[in-house]
């Protein structure tokens, strides 16, 4: 409740025991109203234990899949240029 998330990105991931993230998600949108929170992801802690390669294709999968939607969300509609959010300094390249 101290820091400021204005315009931040937060990806909620977990491992868990069977609740998943729960309401997780709902819970970041409204206490975080400024800031975009993504889809997260929960990975049932035994799948993690037993056999982590069992659960990296599903890690890649939403890793490439919300990279790729906060990328595009710095894309002006108008001109089509991409601008540089990552520092906050709003600048447009090619």
């Amino acid at each position: 409740e101290s820091y400021d998330f204005s315009g931040k990105t937060v990806i909620p991931f977990c491992t868990h025991a069977g609740s998943g993230l729960a309401s997780t998600e709902q819970t970041l949108r409204k206490k975080l109203p400024d800031a975009d929170v993504l889809s997260g992801l929960a990975i049932k802690g035994t799948d993690v234990q037993n056999d982590k390669t069992s659960v990296e294709p599903t890690i890649k999968d939403w890793l490439t899949k919300d990279i790729k939607r906060y990328h595009e969300s710095f894309i002006d509609k108008k001109s089509g240029k991409s601008y540089d959010n990552m520092r906050g300094n709003h600048k447009y390249y090619h």
